[in-house]
Formats: structure tokens, sequence, C-alpha cells
């Protein structure tokens, strides 16, 4: 249980302040809490000396969790942290905002294609934690949540309580009806299990019921033997007989007689659910993994899929993820820089060096919305189709810098929302082009024939470019207004608005076809064909002829102030040229020769081309950079600051400056027991912020030395015995770093934490210049973390 800390009467477990209660017993508890330190909701749950046992369960289960809050899958929940507690452990768990899937069922069965789609998620992400050596031990519908994107997240993982706990008892009573029968007699959790566990959940999905639904004070070993449960589809009349036979294989009480493994069942769920997809004929499905089995597309995706679910609702979180999402694409992140310091965004003189002030600067969704259009840019060019692929990108991004002007002018919507949608919204097109170009070829010859370009598509690849595009801003986690934004607009006049959404769609289809109209057609037909849009658009947006030139106009600039940044490919010159006739421009510099795409940035642009890690700076300009971050500071502690947003940029510019494989803030707790990770960048950042925990306990280390007397530590050569001797092994196992530095944070007798830096492999030191400006920047660093705390 939660203990309150003074007489305000505020529950306290250990630094997470208790939220809100969803159980609590003498042996467990579990809440939804606030995290102080990384300003986060999180999930805590409590297990009392009672609950656990004797101390060798205690033990495994801290083992367990450590093991789990490794192992990373879109589709499980992340276990943060684990530490003892007066009453017994806490586990700090990702908190997740949805619904679970018991109470999803207990509503009544799901459609088919629902229950597929959830269980396809759980099955991988069971199968991805068994081949790290994970077990759950307790899967059934409670430690399933469907979040508010209509995704699965499996909880829990790793965490079943040990045998012989009097919680455990306790806890077979509710998930008997999903315990395998070794494990209803005693039997450890194991692969196995978990199968049988998996085609429970399975055979409840698809039939609406529970395979065994005998009251709880039924012998369940018995009934399992005994009784063989009917075939799913005999309970809804409906079904596939190769997945009821996938579920009640797995519901075999021989454990030898079950799939293997989840990889087993995952892999006989596939062939059953694909084959039962082309069969159906889903043609959205076969011609996405048609395109998820080229090379390059899994990486592109994971990328904007990353970007995309960064989180604006938490200035720390939300500006750390985004920044470590650029950061890690070397292009991507130059790029965004030079773009950051032009007028696109506005002039701040090129005092932009870090990804993370460019978030606090110009704003989250600035930055996320240009970083999307740069990773596109970046990835769709070249191939066969690169000159259409190029035509196609140029008036995407022409209409992209329509609907931001048309938004910031009409109003009601946002003018980077709108960017986006516009950006995205003949993402179909585009990807057809590129990862397809033989149907794509296929398409314009029945075009150059009569049809449309619609039924062309959708005689060739059995779907529209607008439903290909449905398909893949969903795959990548998209919201569900820029994904309803590929919709072509209906024929004719259209009627009024009924609401936002519909506003937002109506901008980003006007600006489509106000850039198809500019681009393909003849100048002296232009005005006609934007008056007829005008027409056409009258009841929805009511856009007049003198703000349909400003928009224009607009656009047009914003445009060249994008592509003076952000080179086209040498396809693309050709068609910008067109469009600039068009628009009764002349040529810039831009129409030229494009500028080698890895050139340094401009003075104060940032790093050089060799990216991090180069060492390409010199040690007076890595210290010049330092102490230009020593300046920001000192600026932005003037007046009243905020401490998260001034330590992201801080940490960045370390980070990007010595081309650090890893640069990280770590924070002592109240009791300073513990070091917690705050702020990471570099690699495996995601899974260290917020989730390292190192003790501080013992002492005659360099963690114990550096936080106690205040030591700087430059470690040249972890592995040298004379050395390695005093690392402790949980900082081992979780950095495995050759070459590093601690510098405590300090002012007067107080020391808050330090700053972990590891350098790139190759590298033993820092230049003593370097080191002095770091060591300045430390200073000013823990100054600035006092005076916020105070």
């Amino acid at each position: 249980m939660a203990r309150s800390r003074d007489a305000s009467q505020e529950r306290w477990i250990d630094r997470f302040r208790v939220l809100e209660t969803l159980g609590e017993s003498a042996r467990d508890g579990l809440y939804v809490a606030h995290d102080g330190v990384l300003d986060r909701r999180v999930m805590v749950r409590t297990l009392t000396h009672q609950a656990l046992g004797d101390a060798e369960a205690r033990d495994d289960l801290m083992r367990a969790a450590r093991a789990v809050s490794r192992f990373r899958h879109p589709h499980s929940a992340a276990i943060f942290e684990a530490g003892p507690w007066d009453e017994g452990l806490y586990l700090v768990c990702e908190y997740i905002e949805g619904e679970t899937l018991d109470a999803l069922l207990a509503r009544g069965r799901l459609p088919l294609d629902r229950a597929l789609a959830l269980m396809r998620e759980i099955v991988d992400a069971l199968a991805a934690a068994h081949e790290q050596g994970i077990v759950h031990g307790s899967l059934q519908p409670a430690n399933i949540t469907v979040g508010a994107d209509g995704h699965a997240r499996v909880t829990g993982l790793g965490l079943a309580l040990p045998e012989g706990s009097e919680q455990a008892a306790g806890h077979q009573t509710q998930t008997r009806h999903y315990l395998a029968r070794e494990q209803l007699c005693g039997g450890p959790p194991t692969v196995a299990a978990d199968v049988f566990s998996l085609g429970a959940l399975f055979y409840e999905l698809l039939a609406g019921r529970r395979a065994f639904s005998g009251d709880a004070d039924r012998d369940a070993p018995g009934e399992m033997e005994a009784d063989v449960p009917e075939p799913p589809s005999k309970h809804t009349g409906e079904g596939d007989e190769r997945l009821d036979a996938i579920a009640l294989r797995a519901l075999r009480p021989d454990p030898h007689e079950r799939y293997a493994s989840a990889q087993a069942l995952r892999e006989a769920f596939l062939a059953v659910t694909e084959g039962r997809e082309t069969e159906a004929g889903d043609p959205g499905d076969f011609i996405l993994r048609r395109i998820r089995r080229k090379p390059d597309f899994p990486g592109i995706s994971a990328h904007i899929r990353e970007i995309t679910q960064c989180s604006g609702d938490s200035q720390q979180r939300s500006v750390a993820e985004l920044s470590n999402a650029v950061l890690k694409d070397y292009a991507t992140t130059q790029k965004l820089l030079r773009l950051a310091n032009s007028p696109f965004y506005s002039n701040f003189g090129g005092n932009i060096r870090t990804v993370s002030r460019a978030v606090v600067l110009l704003g989250f969704e600035q930055v996320r919305t240009a970083a999307l259009g740069l990773v596109l840019l970046e990835n769709l060019k070249g191939g066969s189709q690169s000159a259409r692929l190029m035509q196609a990108m140029v008036q995407t991004l022409f209409s992209a810098m329509l609907a931001r002007t048309l938004a910031r002018q009409l109003g009601g919507v946002e003018s980077e929302q709108a960017f986006v949608c516009a950006l995205f919204h003949d993402i179909g097109r585009m990807l057809a082009l590129y990862y397809l170009p033989e149907e794509a070829d296929e398409i314009q010859i029945r075009q150059t024939q009569g049809v449309s370009e619609g039924s062309a598509a959708r005689q060739v690849l059995g779907l529209s470019y607008e439903a290909l595009a449905r398909a893949v801003l969903e795959d990548w986690n998209f919201p569900r207004e820029i994904v309803q934004a590929v919709e072509r607009a209906p024929e004719g006049t259209l009627p009024a608005v009924r609401d936002p959404d519909q506003r937002l769609h109506r901008i980003v289809t006007l600006a489509s076809e106000m850039a198809g109209r500019i681009i393909h057609q003849d100048p002296a037909e232009q005005d006609l064909a934007l008056a007829e849009l005008r027409r056409r658009y009258k009841a929805s947006l009511d856009v007049e002829a003198t703000g349909m030139r400003r928009a224009i106009q607009g656009g047009r600039e914003h445009l060249e102030q994008f592509l003076s940044v952000v080179k086209l490919p040498r396809e693309g010159q050709e068609h910008l040229r067109q469009l600039r006739r068009n628009l009764g421009v002349g040529e810039t510099a831009q129409g030229g020769d494009v500028p080698d795409e890895e050139a340094l940035l401009d003075a104060n642009g940032g790093l050089a081309a060799d990216g991090p890690g180069s060492g390409a700076a010199s040690p007076a300009e890595q210290a010049a950079a330092l102490m230009e971050s020593l300046t920001d500071m000192l600026d932005a502690m003037v007046e009243g600051f905020e401490l998260n947003p001034l330590v992201q940029a801080t940490l960045e510019n370390i980070y990007q400056v010595l081309g650090l494989r890893r640069a990280m803030l770590m924070l002592a707790d109240r009791e300073r027991r513990t070091l917690v990770a705050h702020t990471a960048f570099g690699h495996e950042a995601e899974s260290l912020s917020g989730r390292l925990r190192l003790s501080l306990s013992g002492s005659g280390n360099v963690l114990s030395l550096a936080m106690t007397q205040r030591k700087d530590m430059v470690i040249s050569d972890s592995s040298d015995p004379a050395i390695s001797r005093y690392i402790p092994a949980e900082f081992r196992d979780a950095l495995d770093a050759r070459s590093f530095l601690l510098l405590p944070l300090g002012v007067r007798e107080r020391c808050v934490g330090l700053l972990y830096l590891e350098l790139a492999p190759g590298s033993t030191e820092l230049d003593p210049l370097v080191l002095r400006a770091l060591k300045s920047v430390r200073n000013q660093l823990a100054l600035a973390i006092c005076e916020a705390r105070s």
C-alpha cells in the first residue's frame, strides 16, 4: 500500500506520487502515479513481503524485471524500473491510455477481422519476448490493453509471481481459465504454458466465450484433461476450420503436443490469415506486404513511425523523444537545423544549433512536421521512375506550402497540421512510383487511353492510390485526421463544412487541386481553372480571388525558402523550373547546379559534414561550441526559466559537438540511494531515459567516488584490470562502455547527479582545452538544476 508522507495526505511510493488507486490489498497494489523527476504519468505495482515470499523469490522477480526492462516491442508495455520499498518491492511500468481486452470482450464478441488483428499483435509480442528468453506466465485479457489507436499492448510481461506465494495462489483464481494445466498443478511459467495461454486467448477472441468457462471452484486441471473444447466456429456459426485448429492445438493438455513456441504459433497463424486475405481479395494488405519486402521500406517506416509517435503532451519527454528520433538520421538532422535557421520559419540569426533548441524556439509541431517532410524527401528519390517521382514531389511540396498558407489565411485549423496532411495527401501515388514502378507504368498507359487515374489504379493494383495511402499511414500510426485527408474531394460544387476535420480536409484538397492546375495546365488557362476552383469551394471555404492569389504568392515564397535549404535532386530541377515558369517567376540560384548534400552547414549551423563522432572539428572549435552552449544557459537563466528545455538543449549540444556515443544526465533520487537516467541522447537512448537506475550503495566504486567525493572520473579503458574492479556490475551490464567520463553535478555541499559521457569507439580521451570548456558547461548546468529546484 502507498504511504502518506505529510499532513497533506499525498501518497507516495518512493519518488512516485499516487494519482489514482486502481486496486489495493494487504498483499499488493496497482496505482496510476506521477514521476516527479521525469514529469510523466506511470503505472506502479507494489508487492508486499507477504506476496513475494522468501528472499530468493524476491531476487528472482527483480532479475525478471531487469530483463524485461531491456525488452522493447511496439505491442508490449515497457517496464521502466523496479526497486525495493519499505513494504516490499515496486515495479514502474508504462502508462497506456486505453481499455483492457477483458472490458472489450465483456461487451460482446469482436468482429473476426478485429479479433485477428489484435491476435496478430499479441502473438508478435510474445514471440519476440520468447526469443529473448522472457515468458509472461499469466497472459489473460486483463493483461492486454487496447490503446486509443486501436493497437494491443501486452502488460505484465515476465512478472509472474513466484509459485507458492500467497498472492500467487490468489492470482491463479483470477487467471485459471487461461493457465496451462501444469501451471495450475504448481509448475513454473514456461514457453509451453504461454502457448497454452495464447490458445485460450485466441479461442475467446474467435468464439466470444472462454474455452474453459467453469466456476472458480471447479477442478480446472481435471476439466482441461477431460473436456475438449468445441471448435470456436461451432459457437459462432462462422469462421475458419484452420483458425479453429490453431487455437485447439495450442490448448492441448500435453505441453509436447502444443506448438513448440509462440513463434511457431505465429507462423501457423500468419500462414492462415495471410492466405485468407489473399483468397478474400484484400488487395490493400497484399500490396502493402509487397512494399514492406523492399529493403529500405522497414527503415523508412521505423523512422517515420518513431516521429509520429512522439507526444507533445509532456514537455520533457516530447523534446527528448523527438530530438532522438531526428538525430538517428544525420542528413535529416543537418537539413532540419539549416531549415530552422532559415527564413522558412523565422530568423534566429543562426543561433539554433540543436534539435532540442529548435523544438523550444519553433514549437513541437513545427519541428515534427518539418522532420516528416525531410524524411520523405530524403528517402523517396531515385529509381526507374525518378523523373515522375520528382514531379510528384514538387507538386506535393508546393501543395503543402499552399495548405500551410491557406490555413493561416482562412483560419479554423492549425497551419502545421494542414502542412503535414497535404504533404502525405498523395503518398499513395509516390509509393507506387518508387516501389512498384512497373505497375505505375501500366497505370499511366491506361490513363493515356482515357481511363481515370482512380480506375486505372484499381484495375492494376486492385485499389486506388487513396486506399494505398490509408493503409500505409495507418501502418505508420498517423492520427485519424491525417489518414482521412488522403481522400479526394467529391466531384462538383462542395457544400458547407460540418466540422473542423472536414474544414481541414477541404483546405488540403483545395491546395492539392490548385497545385495540380498550376503545374500541369498552360499558364494562359490558369485564371479560368482557378476561377472554377473558387466556384467549386465557395460554400466550403469562401476563398476569394485576392485570397487565392495571396496564398499562391505565400506558398511560392515558402517553397523557395524551403528548397534554398533542402535541395532537390537533379531530376527535380526541371519540374521546379516548370513550376516557376507557370507562376511567371524567373530563375534563381536553386535552378542551377545543386550543391553537394554533404556540404558544411553555414558558420552558425552546427556540425561538420561527417557528423557526430567524425572528429572533423578541431579542439578549439569544439571548445568554442561548448562555450556558446554556456552562453545560451546564462542568457536563459537571467530571468525565470524552464529547466527541462535547457537540459535538453545543453545535453544534445554536448552529444553533437563531442561526437559522443552516448550522453546522459543522471539525477539522484530523494534519498540519494539511486541515480536515475533523466535525459539521454545517442545509442539506445529510448531504453535508458527514465528507465536506467544505478545504485549508489557501497563504496570504492566509480559512481560512489564521483557522487560522494565529487571527483571527475575520466575512464580511458574500463577493461583494464586495474580499473574494472571499481566499476559496478550493474553499470557494466547496462552500459558496457570502454571509454567514458563521469562528471558530478555539485553546488557547494550538494551533489544532485552526474553527467555520463561515453566516447565514440576509437576515442579514449578529450583534449584538455575541450575538457575545461566541458567542465564549465557542467558547472553551469549544476547551478541551473539547483536553482530550478530551490
